[in-house]
């Protein structure tokens, strides 16, 4: 009697499950007819990882494949331009020198860090960064994480209603995947000068 149960308990959640992919893959496909392409590629991504071996767990990954280039570029497209630092949250780094301000430009290629002293006339180049979308296999993408050279992962995020654009540490790049970002808070608002 206690395997019959457990049977129908194992039928009845696969089902429940299934039933979830169709409803999440329909959703991911109402936001790409939509042409929101961020919200539909997070969707089929979920949709494949409900049930990745399935005929529409395929057909959903096969959607993400397509739409990460188109997604990319959007985001890419987005962020090109100068950003001066509106205001930091992170709650670890206390700085005490001189620094007056600090401004990233952003091209399709790079992402350079500028820093503002105080008496200065000038910017300072602090560094530059390949602008790299994080993508491993096997591993969730947020499809607007950059890595940088020190293997720092850093979602950039452009708010649709206030222009900000917020960079948050997310973890670090590894071999096999990727580190998650356990405590503190390290997330840094920039607005986009004209």
């Amino acid at each position: 009697m206690s395997k019959v149960i457990l049977i129908i308990c194992l039928f009845v959640s696969v089902s429940i499950w299934g039933q979830n992919q169709d409803t999440i893959y329909n959703k991911a496909t109402e936001y790409l007819k939509a042409n929101e392409l961020q919200k539909a590629i997070r969707l089929y991504q979920f949709a494949n990882d409900i049930h990745p071996r399935i005929e529409l767990g395929q057909c959903a990954l096969e959607k993400v494949d397509s739409l990460r280039p188109i997604v990319r570029k959007r985001v890419t497209d987005k962020l090109i331009g100068n950003w001066k630092m509106a205001d930091s949250e992170s709650n670890w780094i206390i700085r005490e020198d001189n620094l007056v301000a600090k401004m990233m430009t952003i091209d399709s290629e790079e992402i350079k860090f500028l820093e503002l002293y105080k008496n200065s006339k000038e910017w300072t180049l602090i560094k530059t960064e390949k602008l790299r979308f994080l993508d491993k296999a096997g591993i969730d993408l947020m499809y607007t994480e950059v890595v940088y050279s020190n293997k720092e992962i850093w979602d950039y995020t452009i708010d649709d209603d206030s222009g900000l654009l917020s960079i948050s540490y997310t973890g670090e790049e590894t071999d096999t995947g990727r580190t998650e970002m356990v405590c503190g808070i390290t997330r840094t608002n920039y607005f986009r000068l004209q």
